[in-house]
């Protein structure tokens, strides 16, 4: 019976991924030839691979009382943290910011429908997405800056009279069982959206995307407060906090203002 079993979910499984549909990495479905021939690609990953593990065996050595590597902190750097703690420098990155994001989302929804000719796929999937992720981890965590969704609620705040940035009030008083749950499960989506849906490399369909993302982002954060959405619900605040942790900067930035954030966070 067991055999027989066996064969019976090796056969539908068969079955099963006969129809499943083609999966492209990284949101994209285009074909792109190489600049180089396929051997010297093949070569030189091979190469780097190894060559990592030569500079771990040269210079990573054991050393008593555990590892630990140079930490900076920018804001005690002279000139730079000035400029950075600058209300007018840091007002002119959050304008930025939201430029760019407004641009992303019109030339997805209205732009080209080729998604080689169009601005929104490369930057989403690789400009920003991976290009955040080592920014984080070698920078600090600059996206509790650059988050266009907070940005723009707190823009949405002001204009209504309540402009604190200290103030966390929702309409309903998060459920603390979930912890970050609701920002993996984002996250995962995200991921899956990146590696599988075909359509994601179609700009349109990542434009509606984009703002529906946005949507579930601003009513987090209206139902259970801003501060709170961003450290539980909202995945990429979530996620590069994550990366930043093995920056160099020492703590990250803080989410809403130019200072270290306390060593518990």
């Amino acid at each position: 019976m067991k055999i027989v079993r066996a064969l019976t979910i090796v056969i539908t499984a068969g079955r099963a991924a006969m129809v499943v549909s083609p999966a492209f990495a990284h949101g994209f479905g285009d074909r792109y030839d190489l600049p180089i021939p396929l051997s010297f690609f093949l070569g030189g990953g091979a190469a780097a691979v190894a060559l990592s593990f030569v500079v771990i065996g040269l210079f990573v050595r054991p050393r008593p009382g555990g590892f630990d590597y140079p930490r900076y902190d920018l804001l005690n750097i002279r000139g730079l943290g000035p400029l950075l703690r600058s209300r007018v420098v840091l007002e002119v990155i959050r304008i930025v910011a939201v430029a760019v994001f407004a641009l992303v989302v019109a030339t997805a929804i209205f732009g080209t429908s080729r998604p080689i000719e169009n601005l929104s796929p490369a930057f989403v999937w690789i400009i920003w997405w991976v290009g955040m992720a080592y920014v984080a981890a070698l920078v600090g965590n600059v996206w509790r800056v650059l988050n266009p969704w907070k940005i723009l609620f707190e823009w949405g705040e002001k204009l209504l009279g309540d402009g604190s940035d200290e103030r966390d009030v929702g309409i309903f008083r998060y459920p603390e069982r979930l912890d970050v749950w609701p920002a993996l499960m984002l996250f995962l989506v995200f991921a899956w959206l990146e590696s599988v849906y075909s359509g994601a490399s179609e700009p349109f369909k990542l434009g509606l995307l984009v703002v529906l993302y946005s949507l579930i982002t601003w009513a987090g954060m209206l139902l259970f407060g801003k501060h709170t959405w961003l450290r539980h619900g909202e995945a990429f605040s979530v996620l590069f906090g994550f990366f930043a942790r093995f920056s160099p900067t020492g703590r990250p930035l803080s989410c809403w203002r130019w200072r270290p954030l306390p060593s518990t966070v």
